[in-house]
């Protein structure tokens, strides 16, 4: 079920991915 796959990643990965940019931000902010 590559659906199950998709939505698995967007519900890890992509919040993983914001929280990476956030990290990197706030130091520099």
């Amino acid at each position: 079920m590559p659906t199950a796959d998709i939505q698995a990643h967007q519900r890890y990965i992509v919040p993983y991915e914001t929280w990476l940019q956030s990290m990197r931000i706030v130091p520099r902010a």
